[in-house]
């Protein structure tokens, strides 16, 4: 348990630096690879290349997103003709969303710069300090989705 004092401030301060920073170098490596897609929109497009035809409101329970931004971040997507939404057979109220060939090269460009961009993150981090964190992580999430 970590007990409030500076320990905690400066966790709080560069947990939030490392991720501002990484989504702004994910954005920009975005960018140069020819994509404006910003890493909330590519997430979406990486769990449909998980798992195509999910309805939109399961989407947006696995990416840890309200269904307002899904159906927002997804309207911008098929505009780009990434997606294409399609009403679910048995339930007319629901849509299932699917990749478009232009999606699935999209979701690999990106996906393949995201990986570069991570590397580059973590680099110079031993592999033991790397699990360390992965674990505290893990932890974190757990913690925070149990509230």
């Amino acid at each position: 348990m970590v007990k409030n004092g500076p320990h905690q401030e400066y966790f709080q301060r560069y947990l939030g630096r490392a991720a501002f920073g990484f989504k702004a170098a994910l954005e920009n490596a975005f960018r140069e690879a020819g994509w404006e897609i910003t890493s909330p929109q590519w997430l979406l497009l990486h769990a449909l290349k998980q798992e195509e035809g999910v309805p939109q409101k399961d989407l947006a329970r696995r990416t840890l997103k309200d269904k307002t931004n899904v159906a927002r971040i997804l309207a911008y997507l098929e505009e780009m003709d990434l997606i294409v939404r399609r009403k679910d057979l048995d339930d007319q109220r629901c849509y299932r969303v699917f990749l478009t060939p232009s999606g699935r090269r999209a979701e690999r460009e990106l996906t393949s710069a995201a990986g570069k961009t991570l590397k580059q993150a973590l680099e110079g981090i031993p592999r033991e300090q790397l699990q360390e964190t992965m674990n505290t992580l893990r932890q974190m999430h757990h913690n925070l989705i149990n509230l």
